[in-house]
Protein backbone atom coordinates (compact mmCIF):
# COMPACT_ATOMS: atom_id res chain seq x y z
CA UNK A 1 0.00 0.00 0.00
CA UNK A 2 1.25 3.38 -0.58
CA UNK A 3 1.96 5.58 1.90
CA UNK A 4 -0.36 8.58 2.50
CA UNK A 5 0.94 11.91 1.73
CA UNK A 6 1.53 13.71 5.30
CA UNK A 7 1.00 17.27 6.02
CA UNK A 8 2.29 19.24 8.41
CA UNK A 9 0.06 20.92 10.49
CA UNK A 10 -1.18 24.72 9.66
CA UNK A 11 -1.03 26.11 12.84
CA UNK A 12 -2.30 29.40 13.18
CA UNK A 13 -2.65 30.26 17.22
CA UNK A 14 0.05 31.18 19.50
CA UNK A 15 -0.02 30.09 22.74
CA UNK A 16 1.11 32.66 25.77
CA UNK A 17 4.28 31.09 26.20
CA UNK A 18 5.24 30.65 22.35
CA UNK A 19 4.26 34.28 21.53
CA UNK A 20 6.86 35.35 24.61
CA UNK A 21 8.72 32.82 22.65
CA UNK A 22 8.85 34.46 19.58
CA UNK A 23 7.90 38.17 19.86
CA UNK A 24 8.29 39.09 23.57
CA UNK A 25 11.69 40.93 22.75
CA UNK A 26 10.04 43.06 20.32
CA UNK A 27 7.71 44.84 22.80
CA UNK A 28 9.34 47.63 24.10
CA UNK A 29 10.79 47.60 27.99
CA UNK A 30 8.19 49.13 30.58
CA UNK A 31 10.08 48.92 34.10
CA UNK A 32 12.78 46.62 35.56
CA UNK A 33 12.33 46.67 39.58
CA UNK A 34 14.40 44.65 42.44
CA UNK A 35 14.18 44.61 46.33
CA UNK A 36 16.46 46.59 47.42
CA UNK A 37 18.08 44.87 50.02
CA UNK A 38 19.20 41.89 47.21
CA UNK A 39 22.61 42.71 47.61
CA UNK A 40 22.65 41.85 51.56
CA UNK A 41 19.91 39.37 51.50
CA UNK A 42 21.27 37.20 48.75
CA UNK A 43 18.20 36.57 46.89
CA UNK A 44 16.96 39.10 43.99
CA UNK A 45 13.24 39.50 43.12
CA UNK A 46 13.73 41.04 39.60
CA UNK A 47 10.99 41.73 37.56
CA UNK A 48 11.41 42.38 33.73
CA UNK A 49 8.20 44.22 32.19
CA UNK A 50 6.98 44.75 28.75
CA UNK A 51 4.35 47.16 27.36
CA UNK A 52 2.15 45.67 24.19
CA UNK A 53 0.43 48.30 21.54
CA UNK A 54 -2.57 48.00 23.57
CA UNK A 55 -1.37 49.44 26.80
CA UNK A 56 -1.20 46.06 28.46
CA UNK A 57 1.73 43.83 30.17
CA UNK A 58 4.19 40.83 29.68
CA UNK A 59 6.38 40.51 32.77
CA UNK A 60 9.00 38.22 34.05
CA UNK A 61 9.47 37.47 37.48
CA UNK A 62 12.93 35.90 39.01
CA UNK A 63 13.97 34.63 41.81
CA UNK A 64 17.59 34.80 41.93
CA UNK A 65 19.89 33.38 44.46
CA UNK A 66 23.33 35.13 43.77
CA UNK A 67 24.71 33.59 46.52
CA UNK A 68 24.50 30.04 45.13
CA UNK A 69 21.58 28.77 43.10
CA UNK A 70 21.07 31.12 40.35
CA UNK A 71 17.84 31.47 38.76
CA UNK A 72 15.28 29.51 41.84
CA UNK A 73 12.41 29.98 40.82
CA UNK A 74 10.73 32.25 37.47
CA UNK A 75 7.12 32.98 35.90
CA UNK A 76 5.64 35.31 33.81
CA UNK A 77 2.48 36.62 32.78
CA UNK A 78 1.23 37.42 29.58
CA UNK A 79 -0.71 40.48 28.10
CA UNK A 80 -2.22 41.62 31.37
CA UNK A 81 -4.08 44.79 32.60
CA UNK A 82 -1.40 47.36 34.16
CA UNK A 83 -3.53 47.49 36.91
CA UNK A 84 -3.01 43.95 37.65
CA UNK A 85 0.56 44.79 37.08
CA UNK A 86 0.84 47.39 39.31
CA UNK A 87 -1.07 44.79 42.11
CA UNK A 88 1.57 42.90 41.80
CA UNK A 89 4.19 45.08 41.90
CA UNK A 90 2.64 46.51 45.00
CA UNK A 91 2.31 43.54 46.71
CA UNK A 92 6.08 42.46 45.84
CA UNK A 93 6.80 46.37 47.07
CA UNK A 94 5.06 45.59 50.96
CA UNK A 95 6.95 42.32 51.52
CA UNK A 96 10.46 43.08 50.21
CA UNK A 97 10.73 46.78 48.94
CA UNK A 98 10.73 46.74 45.28
CA UNK A 99 12.81 49.67 43.77
CA UNK A 100 13.13 50.17 40.01
CA UNK A 101 16.23 49.94 37.92
CA UNK A 102 17.76 50.16 34.50
CA UNK A 103 17.48 47.03 32.52
CA UNK A 104 21.28 46.36 32.45
CA UNK A 105 21.09 45.89 36.21
CA UNK A 106 18.44 43.62 35.71
CA UNK A 107 20.04 41.37 33.50
CA UNK A 108 23.27 41.05 35.10
CA UNK A 109 21.96 40.16 38.12
CA UNK A 110 20.07 37.38 36.50
CA UNK A 111 22.62 35.96 34.46
CA UNK A 112 25.26 36.59 36.41
CA UNK A 113 23.98 34.15 39.11
CA UNK A 114 23.04 32.18 36.30
CA UNK A 115 26.47 31.55 35.34
CA UNK A 116 27.98 31.39 39.18
CA UNK A 117 25.74 28.80 39.68
CA UNK A 118 26.28 26.61 36.69
CA UNK A 119 30.51 26.20 37.98
CA UNK A 120 29.34 24.92 40.84
CA UNK A 121 26.68 22.60 38.70
CA UNK A 122 23.10 24.30 39.30
CA UNK A 123 20.96 24.65 36.51
CA UNK A 124 18.47 27.56 36.01
CA UNK A 125 14.27 26.74 36.65
CA UNK A 126 12.73 24.99 34.31
CA UNK A 127 10.35 28.24 33.52
CA UNK A 128 13.54 30.10 33.24
CA UNK A 129 14.89 27.78 30.00
CA UNK A 130 11.89 27.30 28.40
CA UNK A 131 9.82 30.72 28.78
CA UNK A 132 10.52 33.48 30.76
CA UNK A 133 14.62 34.33 29.23
CA UNK A 134 12.43 35.23 26.51
CA UNK A 135 11.13 38.48 27.83
CA UNK A 136 15.40 39.07 28.40
CA UNK A 137 17.20 40.23 25.87
CA UNK A 138 20.20 37.74 24.43
CA UNK A 139 22.99 37.88 26.71
CA UNK A 140 25.45 39.24 24.12
CA UNK A 141 27.78 42.20 24.44
CA UNK A 142 24.88 44.72 22.94
CA UNK A 143 24.21 44.60 26.94
CA UNK A 144 26.18 46.85 29.43
CA UNK A 145 28.09 44.41 31.37
CA UNK A 146 28.13 45.35 35.11
CA UNK A 147 29.59 42.90 37.77
CA UNK A 148 27.69 41.35 39.79
CA UNK A 149 29.11 40.02 42.94
CA UNK A 150 28.14 36.15 43.38
CA UNK A 151 29.27 34.07 46.28
CA UNK A 152 29.02 35.41 50.23
CA UNK A 153 32.75 36.62 50.89
CA UNK A 154 34.02 34.57 47.88
CA UNK A 155 32.21 31.30 48.81
CA UNK A 156 28.90 29.89 47.96
CA UNK A 157 26.48 29.79 50.23
CA UNK A 158 23.13 27.85 50.35
CA UNK A 159 20.58 29.54 52.22
CA UNK A 160 18.25 26.83 53.22
CA UNK A 161 14.15 28.02 53.26
CA UNK A 162 11.26 26.35 54.39
CA UNK A 163 10.77 25.48 50.57
CA UNK A 164 13.66 22.83 50.65
CA UNK A 165 13.24 19.68 51.70
CA UNK A 166 15.89 17.78 53.43
CA UNK A 167 16.24 15.91 50.62
CA UNK A 168 16.88 18.96 48.63
CA UNK A 169 18.97 20.14 51.07
CA UNK A 170 21.15 16.73 51.17
CA UNK A 171 21.45 16.81 47.01
CA UNK A 172 22.93 20.71 47.02
CA UNK A 173 25.00 20.00 49.86
CA UNK A 174 26.57 17.00 48.45
CA UNK A 175 26.40 18.71 44.84
CA UNK A 176 28.80 21.69 46.63
CA UNK A 177 31.07 19.44 48.07
CA UNK A 178 31.86 17.17 44.55
CA UNK A 179 32.40 21.21 42.95
CA UNK A 180 34.11 23.47 45.65
CA UNK A 181 34.84 20.64 48.52
CA UNK A 182 34.45 20.81 52.39
CA UNK A 183 34.85 24.18 54.15
CA UNK A 184 34.57 26.18 51.40
CA UNK A 185 30.97 26.59 51.37
CA UNK A 186 28.57 28.12 54.03
CA UNK A 187 24.84 26.82 54.54
CA UNK A 188 22.47 29.08 56.23
CA UNK A 189 19.11 27.82 57.76
CA UNK A 190 16.65 30.33 57.02
CA UNK A 191 14.04 29.67 59.59
CA UNK A 192 10.02 30.87 58.79
CA UNK A 193 11.21 32.06 55.56
CA UNK A 194 9.20 30.78 52.46
CA UNK A 195 10.31 31.31 49.02
CA UNK A 196 7.23 30.37 47.48
CA UNK A 197 5.25 32.90 49.99
CA UNK A 198 6.30 35.61 47.52
CA UNK A 199 4.39 34.79 44.88
CA UNK A 200 0.75 34.53 46.84
CA UNK A 201 -1.67 33.41 44.60
CA UNK A 202 -0.49 31.17 41.56
CA UNK A 203 -0.90 34.22 39.06
CA UNK A 204 0.60 32.31 36.34
CA UNK A 205 -2.20 29.76 36.10
CA UNK A 206 -4.75 31.92 37.08
CA UNK A 207 -8.21 31.40 34.64
CA UNK A 208 -11.00 34.08 34.41
CA UNK A 209 -13.12 31.34 32.67
CA UNK A 210 -12.71 28.89 35.57
CA UNK A 211 -15.39 31.19 37.38
CA UNK A 212 -17.88 30.42 34.70
CA UNK A 213 -20.16 27.23 35.42
CA UNK A 214 -20.05 24.48 32.35
CA UNK A 215 -22.95 25.59 30.35
CA UNK A 216 -21.15 28.98 30.05
CA UNK A 217 -18.10 27.80 29.34
CA UNK A 218 -19.44 25.86 26.55
CA UNK A 219 -22.15 28.27 25.17
CA UNK A 220 -18.79 30.69 24.75
CA UNK A 221 -16.66 27.92 23.01
CA UNK A 222 -19.50 27.39 20.71
CA UNK A 223 -20.23 31.12 19.62
CA UNK A 224 -16.19 31.90 19.79
CA UNK A 225 -15.73 28.77 17.52
CA UNK A 226 -18.38 29.88 15.26
CA UNK A 227 -16.94 32.60 14.20
CA UNK A 228 -14.14 30.56 12.25
CA UNK A 229 -11.13 29.66 14.14
CA UNK A 230 -9.01 31.64 11.02
CA UNK A 231 -11.11 35.25 11.34
CA UNK A 232 -10.74 35.48 15.33
CA UNK A 233 -8.56 38.03 16.20
CA UNK A 234 -5.46 37.45 18.43
CA UNK A 235 -6.96 38.14 22.01
CA UNK A 236 -9.52 36.01 20.80
CA UNK A 237 -7.86 33.13 19.89
CA UNK A 238 -5.74 33.86 23.00
CA UNK A 239 -9.06 33.70 24.84
CA UNK A 240 -10.21 30.40 23.22
CA UNK A 241 -7.14 28.60 24.06
CA UNK A 242 -7.63 29.28 27.67
CA UNK A 243 -11.53 28.28 28.06
CA UNK A 244 -10.49 25.29 26.31
CA UNK A 245 -8.17 24.62 28.99
CA UNK A 246 -10.97 25.69 31.54
CA UNK A 247 -13.53 23.48 29.64
CA UNK A 248 -10.97 20.39 29.32
CA UNK A 249 -10.12 20.50 33.40
CA UNK A 250 -13.33 21.28 34.69
CA UNK A 251 -15.86 19.59 32.56
CA UNK A 252 -14.44 16.66 30.49
CA UNK A 253 -11.44 15.22 31.72
CA UNK A 254 -11.19 12.48 34.38
CA UNK A 255 -8.21 14.39 36.41
CA UNK A 256 -7.78 10.57 38.51
CA UNK A 257 -7.23 9.18 35.04
CA UNK A 258 -4.64 11.95 34.15
CA UNK A 259 -2.63 11.38 36.76
CA UNK A 260 -2.79 7.73 35.73
CA UNK A 261 -1.48 8.53 32.35
CA UNK A 262 1.18 10.89 33.92
CA UNK A 263 2.23 7.43 36.00
CA UNK A 264 2.47 5.42 33.26
CA UNK A 265 4.65 7.62 31.19
CA UNK A 266 7.20 8.24 33.78
CA UNK A 267 9.89 6.31 32.39
CA UNK A 268 9.75 9.03 29.56
CA UNK A 269 9.70 12.11 31.91
CA UNK A 270 12.50 10.46 34.17
CA UNK A 271 14.84 9.37 31.16
CA UNK A 272 18.29 11.00 30.76
CA UNK A 273 18.13 12.89 27.58
CA UNK A 274 22.08 13.19 26.08
CA UNK A 275 23.87 16.12 25.85
CA UNK A 276 25.07 15.02 22.51
CA UNK A 277 23.17 15.73 19.06
CA UNK A 278 24.05 11.94 18.16
CA UNK A 279 25.58 8.99 19.94
CA UNK A 280 26.95 5.69 18.94
CA UNK A 281 23.23 4.49 20.04
CA UNK A 282 21.38 6.80 18.17
CA UNK A 283 23.39 6.33 15.21
CA UNK A 284 23.24 2.33 15.33
CA UNK A 285 27.12 2.12 15.65
CA UNK A 286 27.10 -1.41 16.42
CA UNK A 287 30.98 -0.84 17.43
CA UNK A 288 31.30 1.80 19.91
CA UNK A 289 33.40 4.64 18.26
CA UNK A 290 33.79 8.49 18.92
CA UNK A 291 31.95 10.93 16.84
CA UNK A 292 33.86 13.48 16.65
CA UNK A 293 33.66 16.98 15.04
CA UNK A 294 34.28 16.42 11.47
CA UNK A 295 31.39 13.39 12.10
CA UNK A 296 29.09 15.44 13.20
CA UNK A 297 30.02 18.36 10.13
CA UNK A 298 28.78 15.88 8.10
CA UNK A 299 25.95 15.00 9.35
CA UNK A 300 24.84 18.83 9.66
CA UNK A 301 25.53 19.09 6.18
CA UNK A 302 23.53 16.01 5.50
CA UNK A 303 20.28 17.22 7.30
CA UNK A 304 20.97 21.29 5.63
CA UNK A 305 20.27 19.65 2.11
CA UNK A 306 17.22 20.84 0.27
CA UNK A 307 14.53 18.30 0.75
CA UNK A 308 14.28 18.55 -3.24
CA UNK A 309 17.35 17.80 -3.91
CA UNK A 310 17.17 14.00 -3.68
CA UNK A 311 20.46 13.17 -5.74
CA UNK A 312 22.67 15.06 -3.44
CA UNK A 313 21.00 13.74 -0.16
CA UNK A 314 21.72 10.68 -1.53
CA UNK A 315 25.34 10.96 -2.88
CA UNK A 316 26.10 12.31 0.67
CA UNK A 317 24.77 9.24 2.22
CA UNK A 318 26.51 7.02 -0.26
CA UNK A 319 29.98 9.08 0.37
CA UNK A 320 29.13 8.38 4.47
CA UNK A 321 28.50 4.89 3.94
CA UNK A 322 31.90 3.80 2.18
CA UNK A 323 33.32 5.51 6.36
CA UNK A 324 31.06 4.10 8.60
CA UNK A 325 29.22 1.14 6.54
CA UNK A 326 25.32 0.96 6.28
CA UNK A 327 24.81 2.10 9.65
CA UNK A 328 20.86 1.96 10.76
CA UNK A 329 21.16 5.49 10.96
CA UNK A 330 22.26 6.25 7.57
CA UNK A 331 19.26 3.25 6.34
CA UNK A 332 16.87 5.81 8.74
CA UNK A 333 18.03 9.10 6.82
CA UNK A 334 17.87 7.66 3.20
CA UNK A 335 14.10 6.93 4.20
CA UNK A 336 13.18 10.21 4.99
CA UNK A 337 14.94 11.71 2.26
CA UNK A 338 12.49 9.34 -0.07
CA UNK A 339 9.21 10.08 1.84
CA UNK A 340 9.90 13.85 1.49
CA UNK A 341 10.14 13.25 -2.02
CA UNK A 342 6.60 11.58 -1.80
CA UNK A 343 7.94 8.63 -3.44
CA UNK A 344 5.31 6.29 -1.92
CA UNK A 345 6.42 2.95 -3.36
CA UNK A 346 9.85 3.29 -2.75
CA UNK A 347 9.01 4.53 0.78
CA UNK A 348 7.86 1.45 1.61
CA UNK A 349 10.03 -0.74 -0.14
CA UNK A 350 13.08 0.51 1.83
CA UNK A 351 11.18 0.59 5.13
CA UNK A 352 10.48 -3.13 5.14
CA UNK A 353 13.72 -4.12 3.88
CA UNK A 354 15.55 -1.60 6.40
CA UNK A 355 12.95 -2.47 9.26
CA UNK A 356 14.05 -6.14 8.69
CA UNK A 357 17.52 -5.54 8.71
CA UNK A 358 17.85 -3.78 11.89
CA UNK A 359 14.57 -4.56 13.87
CA UNK A 360 15.89 -3.43 16.94
CA UNK A 361 16.68 0.64 15.58
CA UNK A 362 14.78 2.65 17.61
CA UNK A 363 14.16 5.12 14.83
CA UNK A 364 13.14 3.01 12.46
CA UNK A 365 10.84 1.54 14.59
CA UNK A 366 9.09 4.97 15.33
CA UNK A 367 8.59 4.99 11.22
CA UNK A 368 7.24 2.07 10.83
CA UNK A 369 4.84 2.69 13.26
CA UNK A 370 4.23 6.57 12.46
CA UNK A 371 3.50 4.88 8.48
CA UNK A 372 1.33 2.37 9.74
CA UNK A 373 -0.68 5.14 11.65
CA UNK A 374 -0.56 7.64 8.60
CA UNK A 375 -2.21 4.47 6.55
CA UNK A 376 -5.34 4.41 8.98
CA UNK A 377 -4.19 0.85 10.49
CA UNK A 378 -4.26 0.15 14.00
CA UNK A 379 -1.79 0.02 16.66
CA UNK A 380 -1.26 -1.36 20.51
CA UNK A 381 -0.35 0.08 23.31
CA UNK A 382 2.68 -2.38 22.95
CA UNK A 383 3.17 -0.96 19.84
CA UNK A 384 4.30 2.56 21.41
CA UNK A 385 5.73 1.29 24.48
CA UNK A 386 8.60 3.93 25.51
CA UNK A 387 10.49 0.81 27.54
CA UNK A 388 10.45 -1.67 24.44
CA UNK A 389 11.16 1.03 21.71
CA UNK A 390 14.25 1.83 23.73
CA UNK A 391 15.00 -1.17 25.39
CA UNK A 392 18.69 -1.31 26.88
CA UNK A 393 18.88 2.49 26.65
CA UNK A 394 20.07 4.47 29.48
CA UNK A 395 20.20 7.87 27.45
CA UNK A 396 18.39 8.92 24.16
CA UNK A 397 18.90 11.83 22.26
CA UNK A 398 16.30 14.97 21.98
CA UNK A 399 15.66 14.42 18.54
CA UNK A 400 14.80 10.85 19.07
CA UNK A 401 12.85 11.81 21.98
CA UNK A 402 10.85 14.32 20.13
CA UNK A 403 9.90 11.39 17.11
CA UNK A 404 8.76 9.09 20.38
CA UNK A 405 6.58 11.73 21.35
CA UNK A 406 5.05 12.50 17.59
CA UNK A 407 4.18 8.92 16.86
CA UNK A 408 2.25 8.69 20.14
CA UNK A 409 0.58 11.82 19.48
CA UNK A 410 -0.70 10.35 16.12
CA UNK A 411 -1.38 6.95 17.85
CA UNK A 412 -3.42 8.10 20.77
CA UNK A 413 -5.46 10.81 18.99
CA UNK A 414 -9.22 9.17 18.65
CA UNK A 415 -12.87 10.34 19.68
CA UNK A 416 -12.47 9.97 23.21
CA UNK A 417 -8.80 11.82 23.54
CA UNK A 418 -9.59 13.98 26.00
CA UNK A 419 -7.61 12.51 29.06
CA UNK A 420 -5.05 11.85 27.13
CA UNK A 421 -4.56 15.35 25.54
CA UNK A 422 -4.91 17.11 28.82
CA UNK A 423 -2.08 14.31 30.21
CA UNK A 424 0.16 15.00 26.90
CA UNK A 425 -0.34 19.00 28.02
CA UNK A 426 0.84 18.37 31.39
CA UNK A 427 3.60 16.07 30.24
CA UNK A 428 5.30 18.47 27.42
CA UNK A 429 6.97 20.78 30.25
CA UNK A 430 8.21 18.28 31.93
CA UNK A 431 10.20 16.53 28.86
CA UNK A 432 14.37 17.67 29.34
CA UNK A 433 14.22 18.43 25.38
CA UNK A 434 14.53 21.69 23.69
CA UNK A 435 12.28 24.87 23.50
CA UNK A 436 11.79 24.08 19.40
CA UNK A 437 10.73 20.49 20.29
CA UNK A 438 8.28 21.34 23.22
CA UNK A 439 6.75 24.03 20.57
CA UNK A 440 6.18 21.83 17.96
CA UNK A 441 4.63 19.64 20.34
CA UNK A 442 2.43 22.23 21.97
CA UNK A 443 1.51 23.65 18.98
CA UNK A 444 0.22 20.39 17.67
CA UNK A 445 -1.91 19.56 20.31
CA UNK A 446 -3.22 23.05 21.03
CA UNK A 447 -4.80 22.95 17.72
CA UNK A 448 -5.92 19.40 18.30
CA UNK A 449 -7.56 20.49 21.78
CA UNK A 450 -9.79 22.92 20.10
CA UNK A 451 -10.80 20.90 17.14
CA UNK A 452 -11.48 18.08 19.66
CA UNK A 453 -13.79 20.19 21.66
CA UNK A 454 -15.15 21.55 18.54
CA UNK A 455 -16.60 18.09 17.31
CA UNK A 456 -17.66 16.72 20.53
CA UNK A 457 -20.20 19.57 21.00
CA UNK A 458 -21.42 19.31 17.26
CA UNK A 459 -21.82 15.48 18.00
CA UNK A 460 -23.95 15.98 21.20
CA UNK A 461 -26.19 18.91 19.75
CA UNK A 462 -27.01 16.28 17.14
CA UNK A 463 -27.92 13.18 19.24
Amino acid sequence: MAKSKKQKPNVQLLSPENYIRQKARNLPLYECCVNKNWREEGMAEVVVARIHTNGNITFGVYLVDVYCLGVKDSFCNFNQPLDKYEELISRLSAQMGMITIEYALAHNIVFAAMEYAAELGFKACKEFVQTTKFILEEDTDEVELIDIECGYNGKPMFIKTDATTDAQADDIIRQLEKTVGKGNYEVLIADGFDDEDEYGDDDEYENEYDDMDEEERRNLFGEIASRGIENLSYDDHMGLLKLSDSIYINDICDMDEVDYLLEKWEPEIEMDISAEACTPESLGLIEAREICDEDMEELDRLLDIDKDNNQDAMHKITQLRAIWGNIPYLCYLELIFIDQNENGEEYVAKLNEYTALYPDFSLLKMEKLKNTILNRSEVTDDDIDFETIFEGRTAITEYEMFQFQTVKFLALMNENAFDIMQALYEMYDSLEISEEYVNQLKALLAISRINFLYYYFNKQQIN
